[in-house]
């Protein structure tokens, strides 16, 4: 098996990224925003409640509204720094083999067998390669040549990761 996927790290790479991260991986970002909302609720509800100082009705709602918005923003704010960070014309191209992949990209090239990866999340949209320690790498469904290929590479990662999961308990 050889199956190619090339991996542009622009605005929308980050963005699918984010976004499949958000629903497949994300154990509480996800509820960010519908907790933020009730927080606000909370303060608004707080600012009528007779007994309580008004400062302190005050300066809770405010702390709420600052946490909606950095709720709300999140997803801008982790897609500027992603793009910040990396070169312009940033690319990875990963081969994936039988029982490695290999990265190239303009500055290294390196090779990783399946082994370094302790969890491996297929989404409907990509996948993402969980190490044990580090950072995921994901692989945007968009990045294959073919469904074809996607669905093959996502069976071999399942196939190895069950065979991982049993071999280590």
């Amino acid at each position: 098996m050889n199956a190619v996927a090339t991996i542009n790290y622009d605005r929308e790479y980050f963005e699918y990224f984010y976004t499949s991260w958000l629903t497949y991986r994300s154990r509480w970002r996800r509820f960010a925003i519908p907790v933020a909302i009730v927080f606000v609720a909370l303060a608004v509800t707080a600012l009528f409640l007779p007994d309580l100082h008004p400062a302190v009705s005050y300066g809770v709602f405010v702390v709420a509204v600052l946490n909606l918005f950095d709720a709300a923003t999140h997803r801008f704010r982790w897609v500027r720094q992603r793009l910040a960070s990396v070169a312009v014309d940033k690319t990875a191209e990963l081969t994936f083999t039988v029982d490695k992949i290999r990265i190239i990209t303009p500055n290294s090239d390196g090779t990783l067998t399946y082994n370094a990866f302790g969890q491996v999340s297929v989404t409907s949209n990509g996948i993402f390669l969980v190490p044990d320690s580090g950072v995921s790498i994901y692989v945007p469904r968009t990045a294959f040549a073919s469904d074809e290929e996607f669905y093959r590479v996502t069976a071999k990662l399942e196939e190895h990761a069950t065979q991982h999961a049993k071999s280590i308990g």
